[in-house]
């Protein structure tokens, strides 16, 4: 199972959306992003249905991380792939991926699914994670 861009409708501290909010500046280039809680779903199917091999499981439609924290209402400085590689040099490169149909498992699309999200993100920022 590859899934890209993971993201999930509770809060973490390792939760791709609680570390967008943490960053003043946030790249604008599109991407494949799965939600997490569809994700399971489709990995009990591809179970149930017997299905081997690799399989990139990805929500419908592109998404950049730069819309996502605006949809948080997170103000940040929009910024290019070649901006953020500058200032990360040395460390871990970004890589982006936009996949395509062959063995990718469609879910819900992406702009629907955290709209769902985001209504109710912010009532399950209070509880406490333990890892």
């Amino acid at each position: 199972i590859r899934p890209r861009l993971l993201i999930s409708e509770s809060s973490h501290p390792r939760s791709t959306i609680d570390k967008l909010l943490k960053y003043d500046k946030i790249i604008n280039t599109l991407e494949s992003a799965t939600i997490l809680e569809d994700l399971l779903i489709k990995v009990s199917e591809l179970i149930d249905d017997d299905l081997s091999g690799p399989f990139n499981v990805v929500n419908e439609g592109f998404i950049t991380p730069s819309e996502i924290a605006t949809i948080w209402g997170h103000k940040h400085e929009v910024i290019t792939k070649d901006e953020l590689d500058e200032l990360t040099k040395g460390k871990a490169r970004r890589v982006s991926t936009l996949l395509g149909s062959k063995r990718t498992a469609l879910l819900p699309e992406i702009h629907l699914r955290l709209g769902m999200i985001r209504a109710t993100w912010f009532i399950d920022r209070d509880k406490e994670f333990i890892y």
